[in-house]
């Protein structure tokens, strides 16, 4: 439920500043000069000037989230390093990546439980995003974010003589590390599965019980390297329809895994991979 919450709230979030994304200014357009305004290119629209740069498209053009690198942010604001967008300081470090790179989300001091979309550092006890875990840049200061077990598995191809494979995966706790206080590597397990050629390939999810919240045991589903689909927590997130077509006829599967069994004794997750005319 806390993954539901949580993607709710980040949800509401964005809704909220969509139902607000007209935010045009009632002024005479010789009057919608900067700082205080912004006209919008090739149109007669005006904006109000605190909403340039903002992550919010409201221009007809989108020319209001445009060039922002060289836009100066308010004092109330952060400046994202990737997008040059300005986020309001009042969404830092709330468990939602405002920023494309979560610079909104880094350098949190938040001590306690971590939102589901997050890892806690062990010896910290800050949260970064899970996103931040095992991509080569330590953002706890142990470390333990870059602490991972890497498994890449060998490629798996469907054929007209076998179109169909199940990919099961279960993964048990060991009660002797817990004996010795003995805190494992993340797991990050890879799998790729290649449909026959000229044919549609498609994933549905069969099972799921990767725990009660999103982000200590998430599985990311690409093609061509975009994630395309997601199984976390003890439900899959709305897919497109009940399956997901691979327009490279060909995906990659990621498992992540903190070794978080809260109060179960084992975590797992069955998907269904079949190549197809239609």
């Amino acid at each position: 439920m806390k993954l539901v919450y949580l993607l709710l709230y980040c949800l509401y979030l964005g809704q909220t500043a969509s139902v607000r994304s007209k935010r045009y200014a009632q002024v005479p357009i010789f009057r919608c000069r900067a700082p205080l305004y912004y006209a919008c290119g090739n149109s007669v629209h005006c904006i109000h000037g605190i909403y340039r740069c903002d992550g919010e498209r409201d221009c007809p053009g989108e020319d209001d989230e445009e060039d922002c690198f060289d836009f100066e942010c308010s004092y109330d604001a952060l400046k994202c390093s990737d997008t040059g967008q300005c986020i309001s300081k009042r969404k830092l470090c709330d468990g939602c990546m405002d920023c494309r790179n979560g610079d909104d989300e880094r350098n949190c001091t938040h001590i306690g439980p971590c939102l589901g979309n997050q890892y806690k550092c062990p010896r910290s006890g800050n949260c970064i995003p899970v996103d931040w875990t095992c991509n080569l840049e330590r953002d706890c200061v142990s470390g333990d974010d870059e602490r991972c077990e890497h498994v890449v598995q060998d490629i798996i191809e469907l054929t007209n003589e076998e179109p169909e494979y199940v990919l099961n995966v279960s993964l048990t706790r060991d009660p002797r590390n817990e004996q010795l206080g003995v805190t494992k590597p993340i797991l990050v397990e890879k799998w790729t599965i290649r449909g026959i050629y000229g044919q549609h390939t498609y994933v549905e999810p069969l099972n799921v019980s990767l725990g009660t919240v999103c982000g200590p045991s998430i599985v990311t589903i690409r093609d061509e390297g975009f994630k395309v689909a997601e199984l976390c927590g003890d439900s899959f997130p709305p897919w497109r329809g009940n399956h997901v077509s691979a327009s490279s006829g060909e995906f990659e599967v990621e498992l992540r895994f903190f070794n978080d069994y809260e109060d179960e004794d084992q975590r797992s997750f069955s998907l269904k991979f079949s190549s197809s005319v239609f």
